[in-house]
């Protein structure tokens, strides 16, 4: 008597390996969205790091300009940089920093000047190199990615600036955001 299988068995057999099969499939599909995901939540994250350090080298630069001389110290409130957030009227083509003040900007790492969101120029390019930069602020140029980047400035008080940074994108029809949020103060 020969031993054979019966067709149930076989189908039966067809289908647990298929269950298994689709079951890996799927698993590696959502293991690849998530690492996706988590790289794009990365990157945001650095963005908006970015973001906060662009207008704490304004800061700094502006220290760096106008601390040359006495008078730009307030002998009457202990001795605080005056314009450590920039002097108004600057102009386009001059070599000071423009006045750093309350509203909704965007800048590159490599531009002196916030610029007023407006017009698309929230979204960012990755040029040849690597560097990200905001789509038409300063020389911004190669391939558009899905983040979007705003940076918002508060004063709380005459010696103290709340910089808020928001990353923004699409993934998988979802919105998400990434959001980084620091304090400036005039130290010097």
């Amino acid at each position: 008597m020969k031993k054979s299988f019966s067709f149930i068995e076989v189908l039966v057999s067809v289908t647990i390996a298929s269950t298994v099969f689709i079951a890996i499939i799927t698993l590696a599909n959502q293991n690849l969205a998530s690492a996706q995901l988590t790289r794009d939540r990365f990157l945001a994250a650095n963005l908006a790091q970015e973001g906060i350090e662009i207008i704490a080298n304004l800061r700094s630069n502006n220290w760096k300009i106008y601390s040359a001389q006495d008078s730009d110290f307030d002998t009457n409130n202990g001795g605080l940089l005056v314009n450590w957030r920039g002097q108004s009227g600057c102009q386009p083509t001059s070599v000071d920093y423009c006045i750093i003040v309350d509203g909704q900007y965007v800048a590159n790492y490599d531009t002196v000047r916030l610029s007023a969101v407006g017009g698309g120029n929230d979204s960012m390019r990755k040029d040849n190199s690597g560097k990200y930069c905001q789509n038409g602020v300063g020389s911004c140029s190669g391939t558009l990615t899905p983040f979007r980047r705003v940076t918002t400035l508060t004063t709380i008080n005459p010696h103290q600036l709340q910089v808020d940074v928001r990353i923004t994108w699409t993934y998988n029809n979802l919105a998400q955001t990434v959001s980084a949020e620091d304090r400036l103060y005039n130290w010097r």
